[in-house]
């Protein structure tokens, strides 16, 4: 079945470990993939250097996205844009920004009924979240902060495999 789907590869690199991402999902033998682009470690010339590796990171996005959306997978498909940590608000002696525990998440899909163009969760102007009310996700005094398994437990929801994997794999 891959072969019918991937005859050749087009692209090189990158690009064909994509259109071989996308081909093992239309033939059914496989259903995530998994791409990373480093270079935001900026602990020195932060403006530079993350400027250069944000535009890098939505080259991949965009390619990414014209694959899934040439090969008539978009509809099926949720790409998450995620970083392990932010940066901090200032800079440090060297012109660069450290780590930083707060941090922030893209979900790009094509699945019928997402809801996207929209932010949900946001920060003081010391970088720090403020808590938001988890039925309106409007700011809220009494509200939660986002955590990594609120994301999961909605990705979750939004590929409609919430009740059954929670049993296996419980998010506290």
């Amino acid at each position: 079945r891959m072969e019918e789907l991937l005859p050749t590869l087009t692209g090189q690199g990158e690009a064909a470990r994509v259109e071989l991402a996308v081909a093992a999902y239309r033939a059914g033998v496989g259903i995530a993939a998994n791409f990373s682009r480093g270079g935001f470690d900026t602990h020195s010339n932060h403006d530079a250097a993350h400027t250069d590796a944000m535009s890098k990171l939505l080259d991949l996005v965009n390619m990414i996205w014209a694959k899934v959306d040439a090969a008539g997978v978009a509809e099926r498909t949720v790409m998450l844009i995620s970083s392990d940590f932010g940066r901090t608000p200032t800079y440090n002696g060297n012109n660069g920004k450290d780590h930083w525990p707060i941090s922030s998440m893209i979900v790009v899909s094509g699945l019928p009924g997402f809801q996207g163009n929209r932010m949900v969760g946001l920060t003081d102007d010391g970088h720090m979240p403020i808590l938001i009310d988890p039925v309106t996700l409007e700011p809220s005094e009494s509200g939660v902060r986002i955590r990594p398994e609120h994301i999961h437990r909605n990705l979750r929801d939004l590929i409609g495999v919430q009740p059954a994997i929670e049993q296996r794999y419980p998010l506290s």
